[in-house]
């Protein structure tokens, strides 16, 4: 039994009452009307594009469920609630019954998964010389995406950076898994780009382990938006927007990470020295070294009195008179 945000098995071949079901009714990924004390003989009709939805293994082979024995399954209303998936319904001489066989149901944090039928066994022995792997396969895919968080995406779109300079490409990456989180190379896999002015629709090409690649050169600059759609069969999932900018940033934020390879490649080229930041202790020392060394300048003041000079006064003396006898002479006096 399990229980909220815990992954719940449940398999149902008759023998619990209502009461019993009751009980479990939020954890079941099915429903049931009145139920009768008997079994009737069914057997499994594949839905192969709800099975690869869930499981992208060769599991979803419709020559493998055509040909497996009947198994045992309640008489009476069997019905998927909503948010499940009937991934096998059943069948009585190919007639469909109305009634699932193989239920799940992915709601929340709540993983479910419900085989509503008795003595399965026979399918392991149907199998065992054709198909040895089959039946130990079903069983470990259950687990395998009954055990997948529900935190983790099954698809996203991501670019490798977040600004781009003109000329640039934009190179996007896309990851595509199954629910149970094994990658998927199979899937068509296209991202919208849009701004206010253009949209463009890029198809991506797949790589290997679910990876998908594709690379895009915007004619116009600006902020774009972009949005991812994946196809695998009949499913179709969204991936989550992003968003880029293009030929609009400036090149001092485009690598804001100090590059300390060029500093110390500047520092010895102009006779200078790289001091870490953590590290400020040789920095100091060297700035006392500095200062210790630099060169004292010394200034001298002399102050000279000219009028209690006497060699000063006579050469003056000694000028005025010149001059006076020069214009004397001269008769300009």
């Amino acid at each position: 039994i399990g229980s909220k945000g815990k992954p719940f098995f449940f398999l149902y071949s008759g023998g619990v009452n209502n009461a019993q079901l009751s009980s479990m009714a939020k954890l079941l990924p099915f429903s049931t009307g009145p139920i009768k004390n008997e079994r009737i003989q069914v057997e499994p009709s594949i839905d192969r594009a709800a099975f690869a939805s869930y499981f992208s293994t060769d599991n979803n082979q419709e020559k493998i469920w055509n040909n497996l024995p009947p198994v045992f399954q309640p008489s009476g209303q069997l019905s998927a609630k909503p948010g499940s998936t009937v991934l096998i319904k059943s069948t009585v001489r190919g007639i469909p019954t109305g009634n699932p066989l193989i239920v799940a149901r992915n709601l929340g944090n709540q993983r479910s998964f419900s085989i509503l039928a008795g003595d399965i066994w026979r399918w392991k022995l149907q199998t065992a010389e054709s198909y040895p792997r089959f039946f130990y396969d079903l069983i470990d895919d259950i687990i395998k995406w009954l055990s997948v968080g529900s935190n983790k995406k099954q698809f996203s779109i991501m670019t490798d950076k977040k600004t781009y300079l003109p000329g640039e490409q934009v190179n996007f990456r896309a990851e595509f898994y199954d629910q149970r989180f094994l990658p998927v190379d199979s899937a068509k896999i296209e991202v919208q780009i849009f701004n206010k002015e253009k949209k463009y629709n890029l198809a991506f090409a797949p790589g290997n382990n679910g990876i998908y690649t594709a690379g895009f050169t915007p004619s116009t600059s600006g902020d774009f938006n972009y949005q991812g759609t994946a196809q695998l069969g009949q499913v179709k999932l969204n991936s989550d927007p992003g968003r880029f900018s293009f030929g609009t940033g400036q090149i001092e934020r485009m690598e804001t990470m100090m590059r300390s390879i060029f500093l110390k490649q500047l520092a010895n080229s102009s006779n200078g020295q790289y001091y870490w930041i953590d590290n400020t202790i040789p920095l100091k020392k060297r700035l006392e070294e500095i200062t210790l060394n630099s060169a004292k300048i010394k200034r001298v003041k002399s102050e000279y009195r000219i009028w209690s000079n006497q060699w000063a006064m006579i050469i003056v003396v000694i000028l005025f008179c010149a001059e006076w006898l020069i214009r004397k002479r001269t008769g300009m006096l």
